[in-house]
């Protein structure tokens, strides 16, 4: 509610659900709310005066979006090889991934410090002249990054 000053969020006896307070205009105001296992949410509003009055009960199915499948599947899609790595790096995409959605690609050592970046795809990169040692590979396109860590002898 536009202008309203949450005072307190407080659990109920049962551990349920929560009184929440709030003032509005300088009056003070609660909502009751609880839930049962089978879903079951109740909503007790109570006015300045004292009276309550239950707007809603029942059950309301939630599906929060995720990219986690998404996300797993891009992952499993690309492929950084050798690993570990002697004088190129190659990067293949794969799957429905394309080359013209990299931003960027970067290696990092694992202190943090760039030693290669790049801001359109390449599939080989010559790490021969890089220290020995583990590194991070970021690629990066519009809506994601993909990490990988890897070794160069």
């Amino acid at each position: 509610m536009n202008g309203a000053l949450i005072t307190s969020c407080i659990p109920n006896a049962t551990n349920n659900g929560y009184t929440l307070s709030y003032t509005l205009n300088g009056q003070n105001y609660s909502v009751a709310y609880s839930w049962t296992v089978s879903g079951v949410y109740t909503f007790n509003f109570i006015s300045p005066t004292g009276t309550t009055t239950s707007t809603y009960n029942g059950f309301k199915p939630c599906d929060v979006p995720t990219l986690l499948h998404d996300i797993s599947e891009l992952e499993s899609t690309v492929s950084i090889y050798p690993n570990p790595a002697n004088d190129y790096l190659n990067i293949s995409l794969g799957g429905e991934n394309h080359e013209r959605d990299v931003q960027q690609i970067t290696i990092l050592s694992l202190a943090g410090q760039k030693v290669f970046e790049r801001t359109k795809f390449a599939n080989q990169i010559s790490v021969k002249d890089f220290p020995h040692g583990q590194y991070t590979v970021r690629i990066k396109r519009s809506n994601d990054v993909i990490t990988r860590k890897i070794i160069i002898r």
